[in-house]
C-alpha cells in the first residue's frame, strides 16, 4: 500500500508535475476514493507481491469507479522480496522528505500525514524488508467502461444495491493486458 503510493509519488508524480504539485495531489492519507487525484484524472495505486496471476485486491465497491472523471487509471507494482535493501519504505520516505526540506510547512504536513496512516518513524527498523519492482513500464491500466471492475450502476439495475456491503474483491491482472 504505502511503499507502492511513494514509489508513484516519486518516481512519477514529481518528474511529471514537481514536488509541490505531486505532494497536493497525494489524498490516500485522507482515505479519499483514489490514491492521487488532479483534476479530472486519478491514480488508485496497488502493490502486490501475488505471483501466477498477478492479482490486486480492491477494498471496496467505489475504488475503481470512474464518476465523472476524464480518466482513472489503475498503477499496480508487481513486487518481490530484495535483499538490495535499495526499495524500502524507510529510504523512500527519507528521499521525499529531503525534496520538500525547501519548504518547512509542506514537509510537516507531509510527516503528519504519513504518521496518520500508523507509520512511524522512529521504528522505521520495523519496515525493513526491500522490494524489487517487476513491471517498469507495463503498470498503468486505464480504467473505461469494459474493464473487469464490479460498478454501483450495475448493483443498482439489480436493485439489490442496499444488500451488498464492504465488497471487497481481487482482480486478475494477467486478463487485463488490453487496458495498458
Amino acid at each position: 500500500g504505502l511503499y507502492g503510493e511513494m514509489y508513484f509519488l516519486n518516481e512519477n508524480l514529481f518528474k511529471e508535475l514537481g514536488v509541490k504539485a505531486g505532494i497536493k495531489a497525494w489524498k490516500g492519507y485522507e482515505k479519499n476514493r483514489h490514491d492521487f487525484e488532479l483534476n479530472d484524472i486519478s491514480f488508485e495505486i496497488k502493490a502486490t507481491t501475488s505471483n501466477n496471476p498477478v492479482k490486486v485486491k480492491i477494498s471496496n465497491e467505489k475504488q475503481l469507479e470512474k464518476g465523472k472523471l476524464k480518466h482513472l487509471y489503475l498503477t499496480v507494482y508487481n513486487m518481490v522480496s530484495s535483499e538490495s535493501k535499495v526499495g524500502d519504505l524507510p529510504k523512500l520516505l527519507v528521499k521525499i522528505i529531503k525534496k520538500l526540506s525547501s519548504d518547512p510547512t509542506m514537509c510537516n504536513a507531509f510527516k503528519r500525514n504519513i504518521m496518520s496512516l500508523g507509520y512511524r518513524f522512529e521504528n522505521e527498523n520495523q519496515y525493513n524488508r526491500s522490494y524489487s519492482i517487476l513491471n517498469i513500464g507495463n503498470e498503468h491500466y486505464e480504467i473505461d467502461d469494459t474493464f473487469p471492475v464490479i460498478r454501483l450502476k450495475e448493483l443498482k439495475k439489480i436493485h439489490k444495491i442496499n444488500a451488498f456491503m464492504d465488497v471487497k474483491y481481487s482482480i486478475n491482472m494477467d486478463t487485463c493486458k488490453k487496458y495498458q
